[in-house]
């Protein structure tokens, strides 16, 4: 099995500082489309299911833009939320 690299996409940040992450200092994930809460906030308003957001989370881990991950689970699944709208 090929192991696969953790995007650069995300930045580990220290708030408190407003630096980088240093080991073992407390960090959060920064996307380009903002913080892991903030979308996940964004996406389980829209109708997703918690699964599904842990999907779309591991796709904008590997570098995926918000859209492009919410597309590929949505045909995955089949169908998207009732309440969801283009994230693009």
């Amino acid at each position: 099995m090929r192991s696969r690299r953790i995007s650069k996409r995300f930045i580990p940040v220290d708030w408190a500082s407003r630096r980088a992450c240093t080991a073992g200092s407390l960090h959060r994930e920064v996307f380009a489309e903002g913080t892991w809460p903030s979308i996940r906030v964004l996406l389980e308003a829209r109708g997703w299911a918690p699964f599904h957001v842990e999907r779309i989370h591991e796709h904008l881990r590997q570098g995926w833009p918000l859209a492009m991950a919410a597309r590929q689970v949505s045909m995955q699944m089949g169908a998207c939320p009732a309440r969801s709208k283009f994230l693009g």
